[in-house]
């Protein structure tokens, strides 16, 4: 009986690389006959995402994150050689037909090995910008997907694909998706406010700031992180009775699609969440990230140049800048509905799709080869 095949997914840390790589896992499991082994840091959205696909093999490597501190970076070295040993014996071990990457710093050490040992390796780039480790992989990967147009990178060579992000199954449809269990009082219009996994202090802060004069019109739908959630709570308990139903804090949304559904207006980051957004065709407010080496402000300024999205820079935010923002907003229905039929457009959602396809054919082509 012949060997069964292996592939590697690599998704680590957070949830931007930990959630594309379980929805391509969960294509694989279900279309192929590969065993898919997914290889992370041992991050905790890592554990809650990879749990819920037993079926893989999950195996965590050590990995070293750079930044502006010398001993932190020196011992970041140190776990990148780490990494790179328990690599090759990855590689060695399971021959993996492939190796597919969500760029970010936990992934130099797996692809490092597969080029050592000739194993095609493919990455993904979900921002506007390509990020440090995806131009160190571009050199040698067979492909380097994008989520954004090809020009927006001023990437010439020949192994770039526009794929477009990659999302969770459950966001195909989208439009056919309704949500009723948190949403009560359809006479209020609902406002999402989510920062990411990890939730966003600024935005958290701003929020607080003017939430009692949100409550006063909207329903406020708000994914704190853990870092702000008790001090939501407590705001929630202090509002009165008749309007405290109209704030809702949650540490996390698990089911976020239907959360989105259900939304006429997001404020979020410029994560690479925004997709997820389009996919639903809803209007935005992006705030991004101020040190994610400016990578969130490309985003959002991609879309905003496009009519898609409204931004507002995160040293802009005392609350009174955000409400001025969301009252303009909903006083012009009309710029609304611009906004998210230009977000659909120019959002490209069947990433996963077109990526699932490409590994797929190069796959079938090398195995050819290769008899």
């Amino acid at each position: 009986m012949a060997k069964r095949k292996t592939i590697f997914l690599v998704g680590a840390d957070t949830g931007g690389h930990v959630v594309p790589i379980f929805a391509l896992a969960k294509d694989f499991l279900e279309k192929s006959d590969y065993q898919v082994v997914v290889i992370g840091v041992g991050s905790k959205i890592e554990k809650e995402f990879y749990a819920k696909i037993p079926e893989a093999i999950y195996i965590k490597i050590v990995a070293g994150k750079f930044g502006k501190n010398f001993f932190s970076n020196i011992l970041s070295v140190l776990k990148m050689v780490v990494g790179f040993v328990q690599s090759k014996f990855l590689v060695l071990k399971y021959q993996p037909e492939f190796i597919f990457l969500k760029g970010n710093y936990a992934t130099i050490p797996i692809a490092s090995a597969g080029r050592l040992f000739g194993i095609p390796v493919y990455c993904h780039e979900s921002d506007a910008v390509i990020g440090r480790s995806n131009q160190i992989i571009s050199r040698f990967a067979v492909k380097i997907f994008f989520s954004y147009p090809m020009e927006i990178y001023g990437y010439k060579k020949e192994n770039g694909i526009y794929s477009g992000a990659i999302l969770r199954q459950e966001f195909e449809n989208a439009g056919e998706k309704k949500y009723d269990k948190i949403i009560q009082n359809q006479k209020l219009s609902t406002i999402l406010v989510v920062g990411g996994s990890q939730g966003a202090h600024s935005i958290n802060q701003a929020v607080f700031e003017i939430l009692p004069a949100l409550v006063n019109k909207f329903r406020i739908i708000h994914q704190t992180g853990r870092f702000d959630f008790e001090s939501a709570k407590k705001i929630e308990e202090n509002l009165s009775a008749e309007i405290r139903e109209r704030y809702q804090p949650k540490l996390f949304i698990e089911k976020i699609d239907e959360v989105i559904s259900s939304a006429d207006l997001i404020i979020s980051r410029a994560s690479s969440a925004i997709f997820e957004f389009a996919a639903f065709q809803k209007p935005l407010i992006l705030i991004p990230y101020p040190h994610a080496y400016n990578h969130q402000m490309a985003n959002g300024k991609y879309f905003e140049k496009l009519g898609a999205a409204v931004v507002i820079a995160d040293h802009d935010l005392p609350g009174k800048k955000l409400i001025e923002e969301i009252n303009k907003l909903f006083s012009d229905q009309k710029k609304l509905k611009e906004l998210a039929e230009n977000l659909q457009k120019s959002a490209k959602t069947d990433g996963r799709k077109i990526v699932f396809e490409e590994l797929m054919q190069k796959s079938n082509i090398k195995n050819q080869n290769d008899r």
